[in-house]
C-alpha cells in the first residue's frame, strides 16, 4: 500500500498524456529519476529510448556484457577508474601547474585504478550523441539529460534550424521528448515553446551516498521526492510566487530506495553530450571558433538547389541587379557610390 502511494503509476499516466515535458530543479532534486521513472513504460512496451543518460537493464541487472563497449572501452566509459593516492598527488601538483602556467602547462600522469566495469545498458537503451539521431528518429522516446549542454537560453549556436524545426512537429511522429535542466528559463527558448508540461522535483529526507572507492561522497543522497506539474502555457517565469498562484495538474511522491527508476540508471555516471562545441559555438579550450564545414550532402536534401524533374540543370537564384538601389537615410550616398564605382564621385 505504501509503496503503490509513493510510486503512483496512474499520476505517471497523467504526465505521460503529453508529449514534450520539462523536468526541472537542482541538484539532488530527482528531476532525472522523475524523467527515468515515466519513460519507463516506453522500455516495457518494447519502444526504443534515444537518451543522454545511460539506461540500464534494470529487470536483470548485471556488469556490462556489451561486445561493442569492450571493443571501445573509452566511448562510454566501460572501466570505472579512480586515480591512487599518487595519481591525487599529482592531480593537485597539475591545477597548481595550470593556475601557473596556464593550458600549456606540462602536466604529469595521474595513475589510476580500475574498481570494475559499469552496469549493462538496457537493450532498447540508444546512445545519443549526433543531432542526426533525433532527425532519424520515427520510433520511440528521446531523453534529454541536464538540455543546458545542448540547448542554453544564452547560446546563439547551441541547436540548428533543423531540429528546433523538429522539435515543433514531434507530435506528427509521436515521439515523447523529455528533458531536464536547472531552471525552466535556462532551456533554450525554442525548446521551451513546444514544452507541454514543465514538472518541478525537489528531494528530502536526505542520508549518506554510496563511497566512491574508498572516499566517502560530499553529496548526500535524497530518498522522498516531490513532483509538482505545472502546464507550460500558463508559465512565462517559473518563480517561487508564480507556483503558488496555480494548482499543479499533477502532485506526485515518489520514495527512491528500491524504486526501479533509481535502478535503471546510474546518477554519478557521465551524460553524454550532443554535438563537439559548447553553446555559443566555440572551443571550450581556445575559445577559438570552430570552422563550419562544406556541405556534401547530395542534392534534394535541405538547403540544396532544387533538382528539375527532368534532369536539367538546378534552378538557381537570379544574379543579383547591377541597378542603383533605392536607399534612404543618411548613408544613402555612400551606398550610391560604391554601386556604381568610383567614376561616379564628383
Amino acid at each position: 500500500m505504501v509503496m503503490k502511494m509513493f510510486r503512483n503509476t496512474e499520476k505517471r499516466d497523467r504526465r505521460r498524456a503529453y508529449l514534450v515535458c520539462a523536468y526541472v530543479g537542482a541538484n539532488g532534486g530527482g528531476k532525472t529519476a522523475a524523467m527515468v521513472w515515466d519513460a519507463l513504460p516506453s522500455l516495457e512496451a518494447g519502444r526504443p529510448v534515444l537518451s543522454t543518460v545511460r539506461i540500464l537493464d534494470y529487470e536483470n541487472p548485471r556488469q556490462c556484457d556489451d561486445e561493442m563497449c569492450q571493443e571501445n572501452p573509452d566511448r562510454f566509459d566501460h572501466f570505472m577508474m579512480r586515480p591512487t593516492d599518487a595519481g591525487r598527488e599529482a592531480m593537485i601538483r597539475n591545477q597548481k601547474r595550470m593556475a601557473l602556467f596556464g593550458p600549456n602547462a606540462d602536466l604529469e600522469h595521474v595513475e589510476e585504478v580500475s574498481t570494475g566495469v559499469h552496469r549493462a545498458p538496457h537493450p532498447l537503451w540508444i546512445p545519443w550523441v549526433e543531432w542526426q539521431q533525433l532527425l532519424d528518429m520515427r520510433f520511440g522516446e528521446v531523453l534529454a539529460d541536464e538540455i543546458t549542454g545542448i540547448a542554453e537560453a544564452r547560446g546563439s549556436q547551441t541547436m540548428p534550424f533543423a531540429i528546433i524545426n523538429h522539435l515543433q512537429q514531434l507530435r506528427r511522429a509521436d515521439i515523447p521528448f523529455r528533458y531536464t535542466s536547472p531552471a525552466w528559463d535556462r532551456a533554450d527558448l525554442s525548446l521551451r515553446q513546444p514544452t507541454q508540461t514543465v514538472t518541478v522535483c525537489k528531494g528530502s529526507w536526505s542520508t549518506d551516498a554510496p563511497q566512491d572507492g574508498d572516499m566517502q561522497r560530499v553529496i548526500r543522497a535524497r530518498r522522498m521526492f516531490k513532483w509538482r506539474t505545472y502546464d507550460a502555457m500558463e508559465l512565462t517565469e517559473l518563480t517561487e510566487g508564480k507556483r503558488t498562484e496555480l494548482t499543479p495538474e499533477v502532485k506526485d511522491r515518489h520514495w527512491g530506495p528500491g524504486s526501479p527508476a533509481f535502478a535503471a540508471y546510474d546518477t554519478f555516471a557521465p551524460v553524454l553530450t550532443v554535438g563537439f562545441v559548447t553553446e555559443s559555438g566555440r572551443c571550450h579550450k581556445c575559445n577559438g571558433t570552430r570552422p563550419t564545414p562544406k556541405c556534401s550532402c547530395a542534392p534534394r536534401t535541405y538547403g540544396a538547389p532544387e533538382q528539375a524533374p527532368d534532369g536539367a540543370p538546378a534552378r538557381r537564384r537570379a544574379a543579383p541587379s547591377t541597378d542603383v538601389p533605392a536607399v534612404a537615410g543618411p548613408a544613402a550616398g555612400r551606398r550610391v557610390l560604391r554601386v556604381l564605382g568610383a567614376d561616379a564621385a564628383p
